[in-house]
């Protein structure tokens, strides 16, 4: 297998991997996609996206998804008719290099539950440590008006860029983090995000991607600390909501099991859960 790594992807590379994702996910039912940009990488230079061919055709792929210092995320997939013959670990392998000769010290490998491939490919590796779980929650329907009174929201732009940095850092404690999603707001047209004033102090951030569906993914969801258990972080979602429903009626959102209170909220918000990704830690 001849393996190429990028930065960056073409529109046609994209399609590639689309397509290929397409067979392997219809295989076992899975809907985690791969994030095919990396722009929220804390470094863009490092290889992210690594495509593996056999004949001139591509049969497997992997992406790192590298948000803060010191660990990537992983996803991968290879075509079925082409598994058990060790691609997997040779991009892995490929991948774990860059990695290592970056400082990063972390892979954690994006699985869902019912992937027995991604079961199999993980047991070969040999001792790894499930970390958390996500889910992935759609909310369809009416969101409720805004709230009123005490609270305005300014979108995200220059002028207000330090509010945002200011409750971001705060929360993450990782500048470049915050930077990279900042970075992405500002010169992303099909990103947006809004801060939350009570006053003239910023108390809330969240952000809002539309994918290609016009759907609205919301993340970034942040109250400041000492606000938290008072109701700032329903108004907020409250906005939030009213904002990424605009263009189809639909929005989404990824919430982690450590963080409960966050599910609560967004499951008396309307959402419901449409699958289950676990992430796994192998130390390199």
């Amino acid at each position: 297998m001849t393996i190429e790594k990028y930065t960056e992807l073409s529109e046609e590379q994209k399609s590639e991997i689309a397509a290929l994702e397409e067979v392997c996910y219809a295989k076992e039912g899975l809907s985690n996609r791969a994030f095919l940009s990396n722009e929220l990488n804390v470094d863009r230079t490092i290889p992210s996206f690594y495509l593996g061919y056999k004949d001139g055709e591509l049969v497997a792929f992997l992406t790192t998804f590298i948000p803060e210092h010191g660990e990537a995320e992983v996803v991968a997939f290879t075509r079925p008719d082409m598994r058990r013959r060790g691609l997997f670990r040779e991009l892995f392998n490929s991948a774990r290099g860059e990695m290592k000769a970056r400082g990063i010290g972390r892979m954690i490998f994006a699985k869902e539950p019912k992937s027995l491939s991604g079961a199999a490919a993980l047991k070969s590796f040999g001792e790894t440590k499930l970390l958390r779980s996500e889910y992935r929650m759609v909310f369809a329907g009416a969101p409720s008006a805004p709230p009123a009174g005490g609270l305005r929201f300014e979108e995200i732009c220059e002028r207000n860029s330090e509010d945002f940095m200011r409750v971001e850092s705060e929360e993450f404690g990782d500048a470049d983090r915050s930077s990279n999603y900042l970075d992405a707001l500002l010169h992303n047209s099909e990103r947006t995000g809004y801060v939350m004033f009570e006053g003239e102090r910023p108390v809330g951030v969240y952000c809002i991607n539309f994918d290609e569906f016009a759907d609205g993914f919301i993340c970034g969801v942040v109250v400041t600390r000492e606000l938290r258990g008072r109701g700032y972080g329903k108004k907020l979602m409250t906005h939030a909501l009213s904002v990424a429903t605009m263009p189809t009626g639909r929005a989404i959102l990824d919430v982690d099991s450590e963080n409960p209170a966050a599910f609560e909220l967004y499951k008396k918000l309307g959402f419901k859960v449409t699958f289950q990704v676990d992430y796994y830690l192998k130390k390199i």
